[in-house]
């Protein structure tokens, strides 16, 4: 019973079955459109079909006619899906095609006919060729010049050299040109007899052209060298040891140092300069004894007096102004929880606006942990203490409690004659119980070692359980840690903020490796503009980034500055400066969480400066 209603329903299936298949429809809805690979173009076409059950035994076939063909050829069969890749086909050829579905011998009607005309290939190039003779100035052929001819609207770039008869030849493409000749011991100069592609003659190539050019090349000359020679004395013309800095003067503007020297026993001082520069002179004394200046008594680079180079130079000569002597100062006492005397070095550091300034003053205490600040400049401060021994260091509050971020300190402000006394100290004692430590590296502002940096590791109740020096590299060692969990927290004084990192500390890992990093949120003037000696603009730290990073630039002199972002097109994308500047240095933040992943240029404008760099964002 069982195997007859088995037999009856696989007769009812088959009956259903061919009765689908005996009334296929044809598909429907045919396109085709051109697509393209790195080897050619194709033909992509797609359908529609009223799918039946079971869809899975129906499959199509692809007919195709090229435009000079007299019929249809079958172009690909046994196809599940309802699209197909013609690969076999020519650029600029015009192909129709239709399709149909088959299963079990039953094959529908004809789908529409699409016709569809392929691109043609572009046309093949067209060269020409730009030949020449180059000699020197006495009409003699110069053997082994470079010459590059360099495309007006494109990157195509052809070069070639010059023979025993100064010939050359070079095939390009037609189009417009410029020509650039280069030989050791001979002016760079582009065609014809100009040193600036601004000023350079295009040279057009047309069809069948075989221009010929004749270049001629200036044999180099240096220029000659001489001396600028001065002396350095203070107010009293006692000779004065200084350091002398000259800077070359471009486009009316400060560009680079070109020399550096240092005064005799004499306070005399000569460097050797070239003809028809233009320099500015600037000395310095060692200490905090007398003002830097630039030559003739100037201050500020703005009003610095410019020396052109035609001859020997003398009588460049300094008369150092002293500092202000102020009848102040700052004074106090040094101890532990139980009043004991503790020796370390104490700090002050000077805000100047909203920013810190570099360490101005350190003193260290006696041992009865006395210490003090004379001749301070007027402003306020802020001080730190680092003691000797088992102690944390801390920066200065009036309510006693530690302070290990300077953020957190308070300041003292000293003017001409105050003298404050009272600023002590309570250093809190460091236990050292453990057996691990925490090495790691601090980064400052834009990839800078942060050298003379503290570095403290907190636990989980917010105490300070280590703490330590970065060398010169901006390394650390954080020693005595006991197991746990830490952060590690970086500090100095002209830095606000600080990126931190966790570390633990286990018998598994006893000495985990950390990098930290020191930031400022907004751009912060240089502590003193004559610290600034030549315009930069510094590589973006970090980079690759994503999303953000941070720009330092550093300007030698008050002025209109403008930073800004473009993509690889040369399209902005963003501004993050513009506006008046005093000399100094920068940081500036760049989002770019509304950017897309790829390579971007950032570029800097101050003056007659202009610098752009790359920087790469990667999501």
């Amino acid at each position: 019973m069982r195997q007859k209603f088995s037999f009856m329903l696989l007769v009812i299936f088959m009956m259903t079955t061919l009765s689908v298949f005996a009334q296929l429809q044809p598909p429907t809805d045919l396109i085709a459109t051109e697509g393209s690979t790195f080897h050619g173009k194709y033909v992509k076409l797609e359908w529609t079909y009223a799918v039946p059950s079971p869809m899975s035994f129906i499959r199509f076939k692809v007919f195709k006619k090229h435009a000079d063909s007299t019929g249809f050829i079958l172009a690909a069969s046994n196809i599940r899906d309802k699209r197909f890749n013609d690969m076999r086909v020519v650029p600029g050829a015009t192909y129709q095609y239709f399709v149909v579905a088959y299963s079990n011998g039953v094959t529908s009607d004809p789908s529409n006919t699409v016709e569809i005309t392929l691109t043609p290939p572009p046309p093949p190039p067209v060269y020409a060729k730009i030949t020449g003779t180059v000699v020197d100035a006495a009409g003699q052929p110069l053997k082994d010049v470079f010459v590059k001819a360099f495309s007006q609207t494109s990157p195509y770039v052809r070069s070639a050299k010059t023979n025993a008869a100064g010939f050359f030849s070079i095939t390009v493409q037609t189009g417009t040109y410029f020509v650039q000749t280069s030989k050791f011991g001979y002016f760079f100069e582009y065609y014809d007899n100009v040193t600036s592609l601004a000023a350079a003659t295009p040279v057009v190539v047309n069809e069948g052209d075989s221009l010929s050019l004749a270049i001629d090349l200036a044999t180099f000359v240096p220029p000659a060298s001489f001396t600028l020679t001065g002396n350095v004395t203070n107010d009293l013309g006692a000779a004065q040891r200084a350091e002398i800095f000259v800077y070359k003067v471009r486009a009316n503007n400060y560009h680079y140092m070109v020399k550096r020297t240092h005064t005799d026993s004499l306070g005399n001082y000569s460097v050797n300069v070239k003809e028809n520069d233009t320099v500015i002179v600037y000395a310095r004394v060692p200490g905090f004894a007398y003002f830097p200046e630039f030559y003739n008594n100037k201050r500020v680079i703005a009003d610095a007096d410019k020396v052109a180079i035609t001859g020997n130079v003398t009588g460049i000569d300094f008369v150092m102004d002293p500092l202000p002597v102020y009848a102040n100062g700052i004074s106090g006492v040094v101890a532990d929880t139980l009043g004991a005397p503790v020796m370390g070095y104490v700090s002050a550091f000077r805000v100047e606006g909203t920013s810190f300034g570099q360490k101005c003053y350190a003193v260290h205490t006696d041992s009865l942990g006395v210490y003090s600040f004379a001749n301070l400049n007027p402003g306020e401060y802020i001080l730190f203490v680092k003691p000797q021994g088992n102690f944390k260091p801390t920066y200065f509050r009036y309510d006693g409690a530690q302070a290990q971020r300077r953020r957190d300190a308070d300041s003292v402000v000293v003017d001409e004659t105050s003298l404050i006394n009272g600023i002590n100290f309570t250093v809190i004692a460091r236990p050292d119980s453990g057996w691990g430590w925490i090495s790691g590296k601090v980064v400052a502002g834009i990839g800078e070692a942060a050298s003379g940096s503290f570095v403290y590791a907190v636990d989980d109740m917010n105490e300070v359980v280590a703490f330590a020096m970065t060398d010169k590299n901006g390394n650390f060692v954080l020693d005595g840690v006991a197991p746990g969990e830490y952060t590690v927290v970086p500090d100095r004084a002209d830095y606000m903020n600080a990126v931190v990192a966790n570390a633990v500390v286990s018998t598994n890992n006893f000495n985990p490796f950390v990098n930290v990093r020191l930031e400022n949120d907004a751009p912060s003037d240089a502590k003193d503009a004559s610290v600034v000696t030549n315009y930069q603009l510094s590589q973006n730290f970090p980079n690759p980034f994503n999303p953000s990073t941070t720009i330092r630039y550093s300007i030698p002199e008050a002025g209109v500055v403008t930073v800004k972002v473009f993509n690889i097109l040369g399209k902005e994308v963003a501004t993050l400066v513009n506006g008046y500047h005093q000399a100094g240095s920068f940081n500036v933040s760049f989002d770019a969480s509304n950017l897309s992943s790829g390579v971007y240029l950032y570029q800097i404008e101050a003056g007659s400066f202009k610098a752009t760099k790359k920087l790469t964002l990667i999501k």
